[in-house]
């Protein structure tokens, strides 16, 4: 469907400062269900020499709905790494900072649809919804 920017996503007070790794290390991770494919790919690319992996990344916490994966980044107690969209819809998104990485990682976004089915019109309808509305987001 399309590509979206993955955010190393931090509290205000690094807008316009790249953090090294020891600053992540120090701040700790709010993890989630797609955290350890997100931080592969972004500080793998980024910090490719200190890097080990997101299981020895220390957690600060675990959160399991995308809308509240900010909230603690933006009170400063740790970071996160999210797809642009659900930093976009946090709705204190002014409270966070999206730090500018040499290697900018991207998430491919598929629609996809069981194997040997039709879709419905009503589901073929949504799909085109979606599509529209996923090319009008701005990276």
């Amino acid at each position: 469907m399309g590509p979206e920017p993955l955010d190393l996503t931090l509290a205000l007070e690094w807008e316009g400062r790249l953090p090294e790794f020891e600053n992540l290390q120090a701040l700790g991770l709010v993890q989630h269900p797609g955290g350890a494919l997100y931080a592969d790919a972004v500080l793998g690319a980024n910090f490719a020499s200190e890097y080990r992996g997101a299981e020895r990344l220390p957690v600060r916490s675990f959160v399991n709905q995308i809308g509240q994966i900010p909230a603690p980044v933006a009170q400063g107690l740790a970071y996160s790494i999210l797809p642009r969209s659900g930093v976009l819809a946090f709705p204190e998104r002014k409270k966070l900072s999206i730090a500018s990485l040499p290697q900018p990682s991207i998430l491919q976004l598929h629609l996809i649809t069981l194997k040997r089915t039709t879709r419905s019109p009503r589901v073929e309808n949504l799909a085109r919804l979606i599509r529209v509305e996923a090319g009008k987001l701005k990276f």
